[in-house]
């Protein structure tokens, strides 16, 4: 999909279009983002509820209370190999 297809979509259409789809096809347009790997870049939001699933899983499983903003921040950085 290129900026003029996607901005001209209508709203019933757009409904079902998906958010992170559609941002990371917008800032292709953005400056310095020429070389941005779209399909890449989805399967990495893809995974992310996976993530945050087996996170929730082991902390209950340890009975842990569930801090989710630094600790979901870490899972996903070892994921990309950050950490």
């Amino acid at each position: 999909m290129d900026y003029s297809h996607l901005t001209a979509i209508e709203p019933p259409e757009l409904a079902n279009c998906r958010i992170g789809d559609l941002n990371l096809r917008l800032a292709q347009r953005l400056p310095g983002s020429e070389d941005l790997e779209i399909t890449e870049m989805l399967a990495k939001v893809d995974a992310w509820p996976r993530l945050i699933r087996r996170f929730i899983e082991r902390s209950r499983a340890h009975g842990k209370r569930i801090l989710i903003s630094n600790s979901i921040s870490s899972e996903l950085k070892e994921s990309r190999g950050l950490a």
